[in-house]
């Protein structure tokens, strides 16, 4: 088995994770970067590259996304559903991020 070691750009829990196998890149969405602030990235891990490393992509569309939320990929969109709004509340949206291009 081989093991990667890569450090986050933002550490963060209650994210999404999505893997891609169609470019073998993982995506992690959103979440809780500390106690007070939502991480509002998306990082992507490419597990082709020689030395693979996360690289946060810049997307205006995680001001809806929060925490834990469930989520699956159709083509090159990620589709996450409902999540917590930060504040403690559940969230009945649904959000669809565009991957072309990361």
């Amino acid at each position: 088995p081989t093991t990667i070691s890569a450090a986050l750009t933002t550490s963060r829990r209650d994210h999404a994770s999505i893997l891609n196998p169609n470019d073998n890149k993982i995506y992690l969405v959103g979440g809780i970067a500390n106690a007070a602030n939502r991480a509002l990235t998306v990082e992507v891990l490419d597990l082709t590259a020689p030395s693979p490393a996360w690289t946060a992509v810049s997307s205006a569309a995680l001001n809806l996304i929060n925490t834990a939320s469930s989520g699956g990929l159709i083509g090159s969109r990620v589709y996450l559903a409902g999540a917590g709004s930060g504040t403690g509340n559940p969230s009945s949206v649904l959000n669809v991020l565009e991957l072309s291009g990361t």
